[in-house]
């Protein structure tokens, strides 16, 4: 299952929503895991968010040169939080955008300027 579609042209993160209680999970569920309700439709999340909590990590990995920063984000109108890198300069309660590759389905965030 791919993790981003493309509804135009900015990236969505795929996940999906409980009929019976509303929880939004990501990525998408069979079972709600709140309420245990097996009836969820999928739902398209992002592509903003705000940075609760954010670590700078000095260590290269995975063809990131260090230093990066990852982040725990908060995806905007009622989304579930999420753990992802972000480029440029972060801040605690600042406002991040979805960035995503289409080919390789892998996503990040970019500080907003």
């Amino acid at each position: 299952m791919r993790r981003l579609v493309w509804p135009d042209s900015e990236p969505r993160l795929a996940g999906s929503e409980c009929s019976q209680c509303g929880h939004v999970t990501l990525p998408p569920k069979a079972n709600c895991p709140a309420c245990g309700g097996r009836e969820l439709s999928d739902r398209q999340l992002g592509p903003s968010g705000k940075v609760e909590r954010f670590a700078e990590l000095n260590i290269s990995f995975d063809g990131h040169e260090a230093p990066y920063s990852i982040a725990l984000v908060r995806l905007n109108e009622g989304g579930p939080l999420v753990i992802t890198r972000v480029e440029g300069v972060v801040s605690q309660g600042g406002d991040v955008q979805l960035h995503g590759d289409a080919q390789s389905d892998v996503y990040w965030f970019r500080a907003s300027e």
